[in-house]
């Protein structure tokens, strides 16, 4: 029982009065101490599951797939009860490592079952990441399946010889979801973890590191080899910042400016493609700040 609901029962018998005080903040270690103990109790939970999945008659491959199946209702069941009972840090951790596990479980055992191709293994992916985005009510969990999600849909432009895209894309996603926050109204607990993991991938997604990763696509990747990435960074930053922030400016020089130091901006984006990273990490550091969100 959480100290909320605590404390409105003693109000409802009349037994205490006014609003509940404000706690203190949990120490860091007592947060992590709670984690740690979440994750080696989840650890030892699914080696016992594993084990079973040894004594059933089938198929490696399908061992996967059923302890898969079964973490992901024993996921459910464990955040249905957190967020029901407003329990602790420890169910909540003890919900995730389920729900990872149910991620990987599935995606192994339909794997070599099936025999699938790397688009289809994509495919997987980001079905399984948006399963788990949707309905899980926790932000860690949704925070991993949007990685997962993203992860498997850049696999994929970059085995197609689309990697220009990535980071222009990324970058829109990353603004636009920053900027109209406040309108999501009921998505916002299903956006925002979309919007950290989009500026996370932001910095990872850059041209040397494309170039890199494309080799093990036996892609020529020809667009990243120009200046096309920066240019359309560049073309990405012009057009979305004077749309959000300019027109809110009530006076001409302040707009002309920004407007100035919008060039000034791309004209470094352009010849220093790595600014990328650190517009990203402002970004997240800018809504990190705000706390409440983990």
């Amino acid at each position: 029982m959480s100290r909320q609901r605590l404390w409105q029962q003693l109000v409802a018998r009349q037994l205490l009065q006014g609003e509940m005080p404000v706690a203190p903040p949990i120490p860091w270690y007592v947060v992590l101490l709670q984690t740690l103990a979440a994750w080696i109790a989840s650890g030892f939970m699914l080696g016992f599951l594993g084990s079973l999945m040894l004594v059933l008659p089938v198929r490696e491959s399908d061992g996967f797939a059923i302890g898969g199946a079964l973490s992901f209702v024993i996921a459910i069941f464990i955040v249905t009860q957190q967020q029901r009972r407003y329990s602790g840090l420890f169910l909540s951790q003890l919900g995730f490592c389920f729900a990872m596990a149910a991620i990987g479980g599935i995606a192994i055992g339909l794997v070599e079952r099936l025999h699938l191709r790397s688009d289809d293994i994509y495919l997987l992916l980001i079905v399984s990441g948006l399963l788990h985005w949707r309905i899980f009510a926790l932000f860690s969990i949704r925070f991993c399946a949007a990685l997962l999600m993203l992860g498997a849909a850049i696999l994929w432009l970059l085995e197609h010889g689309l990697g220009v895209l990535i980071s222009p894309v990324l970058l829109l996603a990353s603004f636009w979801l920053w900027r109209y926050e406040a309108d999501f109204g009921s998505w916002r607990p299903l956006l925002r973890p979309l919007a950290f993991a989009a500026a996370l991938l932001l910095p990872w997604v850059q041209l040397p590191l494309l170039e890199h990763a494309s080799v093990a696509f036996h892609q020529s990747q020809w667009a990243l080899s120009a200046h096309w990435p920066a240019l359309l960074n560049l073309f990405c930053v012009l057009i979305l910042l004077p749309v959000t922030w300019i027109r809110q400016l009530p006076m001409l020089r302040q707009r002309l400016g920004l407007a100035a130091l919008l060039l000034l901006f791309g004209g470094w984006l352009y010849w220093i493609p790595g600014l990328v990273v650190g517009l990203a990490l402002c970004v997240l550091g800018f809504a990190a700040a705000e706390g409440g969100c983990w």
